[in-house]
Parts: C-alpha cells; sequence; structure tokens
C-alpha cells in the first residue's frame, strides 16, 4: 500500500488498514510496507519504486533489507521514518527459477 496513513497503528480508536490485512482471519497479508503518517507523494514514489526493483532483482533479498535500502536511498526524512514494515523483516519472495519458461 503505496501512500499516505495505511500503517497508521497509533490510534486507539481504529484498526490501520495494515493491522487489518496482517490480522485478517479469511486471508489478507503476510507483510505490508505502509506509511504511518502523512507524506509527499515524490519520495513516496522513489522509495516505493526502489523497494520493487529490489524485491524483483535476482538474487532478492529478504524483505526487511529492501525496505531498509529502500529508505536509505532517500533523502525525505519524514517519508524514512513514516513508512514502516509489519510482518517479519526476513520474509523472502518465493519465485520460480530463472529460465524455467514461465513469464
Amino acid at each position: 500500500m503505496m501512500d499516505c496513513l495505511n500503517g497508521f497503528f497509533h490510534d486507539v480508536y481504529t484498526e490501520s488498514l495494515a493491522q487489518a490485512l496482517l490480522f485478517s482471519k479469511n486471508g489478507g497479508a503476510v507483510a505490508v510496507w505502509a506509511s504511518s503518517g502523512l507524506t509527499s507523494p515524490e519520495p513516496q514514489l522513489q522509495m516505493d519504486q526502489n523497494v520493487v526493483q529490489s524485491l524483483f532483482a535476482r538474487p532478492s533479498p529478504v524483505l526487511g533489507d529492501a525496505t531498509r535500502q529502500a529508505q536509505a536511498d532517500i533523502t525525505d526524512s519524514v517519508a524514512r521514518r513514516t513508512y514502516i514494515l509489519f510482518g517479519d523483516p526476513q520474509l523472502q519472495l518465493k519465485r520460480p527459477p530463472v529460465g524455467n519458461g514461465q513469464h
């Protein structure tokens, strides 16, 4: 979820979208990369593109390394501070091996 406030977990009266997806009993998410605050769209876009490129590179890093590097690669301190990885930082995407004929 690459926009503002989907990770706004610190309101005691509501559940953030990130939390709802993680805690869903009928399927949802194994991890969520979301912002807990308001940020400018430009650094969000750069950071989110960096995460996606990193996760689909070969070899792909674990999720925590991909998000940490994406945050380090931008200069906007607000975006770096508000984006949170909800879930296991050691999670790695399962992908088919290269050259198996799948696209």
